[in-house]
């Protein structure tokens, strides 16, 4: 399938701990999350172009924030992000002969995204399904999100709701580090994920991406919520346990 690069595409560091990517279509309209129903900035208006450029030329622009480095190649295009602290990739979708993943492809009903993985990486998320090993990814294990209102607790099943993101815990110089990734898309898509790659499937929408630094699980879950709203406490009856003799 030939690669179509974005028209239109944006990035910004959020917070100290959080960067946006988002990749759209500068010319069509696609379907994303409303914006009432996740509050959250929008993209701004196009301020540069990503053109094709000669044959075998290569151009890398680089951004940073205090904690996130945000690099892209505009020609095939992909991009990168590092942690400033250690210089360490966390995601990485360009795509060469020995890589088991090609290169970003942006259709009307397909999208597709990879990035490179360390092999002693730890990752854990993509719900909701049930699967055998939990919520730890297991290589070459599919991974499909896609809602379909079941409740009940079956093996290999999709449930309510669907969550895009996955948190990866590494050893990185001897030091504990986790980082969290979003894709804000609600279409419905297979994540494969190789051991030393992770792929998105998706049948449409757009490539939103959001990182979260952390560099705790801890750090991750509570900037991960802090953008897409805390869980509700539960209610105080429901710790109150009342014998019927």
């Amino acid at each position: 399938m030939p690669l179509m690069v974005p028209s239109q595409d944006s990035f910004k560091h959020e917070t100290e701990n959080r960067l946006r990517v988002h990749i759209t279509d500068a010319k069509n309209q696609r379907w994303e999350v409303p914006y009432d129903l996740l509050p959250r900035e929008k993209p701004p208006t196009l301020k540069q172009n990503i053109k094709r450029l000669n044959k075998n030329s290569i151009s890398v622009s680089e951004y940073s924030s205090s904690e996130l480095v945000f690099s892209y190649i505009a020609d095939p295009f992909s991009f990168a992000v590092k942690r400033k602290s250690n210089g360490h990739t966390i995601f990485d979708s360009n795509s060469n002969g020995s890589d088991s993943f090609g290169p970003l492809v942006f259709k009307d009903q397909y999208l597709e995204i990879s990035t490179k993985l360390p092999k002693d990486a730890s990752l854990y998320g993509l719900g909701e399904n049930t699967q055998p090993h939990g919520i730890k990814l297991y290589p070459n294990d599919p991974y499909t999100l896609y809602t379909t209102d079941v409740a009940a607790i079956s093996l290999n099943t999709d449930l309510y709701g669907s969550h895009p993101v996955y948190m990866d815990l590494r050893n990185e110089g001897g030091k504990p580090y986790a980082h969290g990734v979003l894709l804000l898309n609600s279409n419905g898509m297979d994540v494969f994920y190789k051991g030393n790659s992770l792929t998105y499937k998706i049948i449409g929408g757009v490539l939103d991406l959001y990182f979260f630094a952390g560099p705790t699980p801890l750090n991750v879950v509570d900037q991960y919520t802090s953008f897409i709203g805390r869980p509700a406490p539960m209610p105080y009856w429901a710790f109150v346990c009342i014998h019927v003799s």
